[in-house]
Formats: structure tokens, C-alpha cells, sequence
């Protein structure tokens, strides 16, 4: 998924993106089970409702990332970021 959502990234490869969460909230998360029963230090608990909402963030960022028309890049020197503009845009300094 890093290739579909990084840099580069095409509305095709978001929507692929989509899809598979949209599949893993259909098909995995509902058959999530939590054998452990404990209330204290739970980590299969946590494990479950961290990738639930690693699904809901991640289909934000995706559905935002859809939404951008265009692209911004972001130009630095020294790790100081001078501006973002968009891309084709020139840039002196």
C-alpha cells in the first residue's frame, strides 16, 4: 500500500487503496475475536481496537487524499520547509 498512497500516487491506486479497506471492514474486523478476557494489560484488546481505528484513519487520509485536485510539493533547504507549491510551478533561489 506505500506505493499506492506515497509519492507518485495516481487516483487509481487510492481507490485500490479504498477498496481494500473497505474489504478488510467488511470481512476482518467483524470476525475479530478476543480470546483473552482479562480488563488488566490486555494487549489482544488493544491490538483489536488499534486496527480498527488504523482502518478509520487510514480511510480519512485516503478520502482526503481523492478530494485534492492538485498535488503540493513541499521544497526544503536544510529540513526548513520554504513553501509548498504546486507542482509544475517554478521555484527560485
Amino acid at each position: 500500500m506505500p506505493k499506492e498512497t506515497g509519492y507518485g500516487r495516481t487516483e487509481e491506486g487510492l481507490n485500490t487503496v479504498l477498496n481494500e479497506i473497505d474489504r478488510l471492514k467488511s470481512e476482518v474486523l467483524p470476525k475479530l475475536y478476543v480470546a483473552n478476557k482479562w480488563k488488566r494489560f490486555n494487549i489482544e484488546w488493544i491490538n483489536t481496537l488499534e486496527f480498527e481505528n488504523l482502518l478509520l484513519v487510514s480511510e480519512c487520509l485516503v478520502k482526503n487524499a481523492l478530494l485534492r485536485e492538485g498535488e503540493a510539493v513541499a521544497y526544503t533547504i536544510g529540513g526548513i520547509i520554504l513553501s509548498l507549491m504546486p507542482i509544475g510551478s517554478s521555484i527560485f533561489i
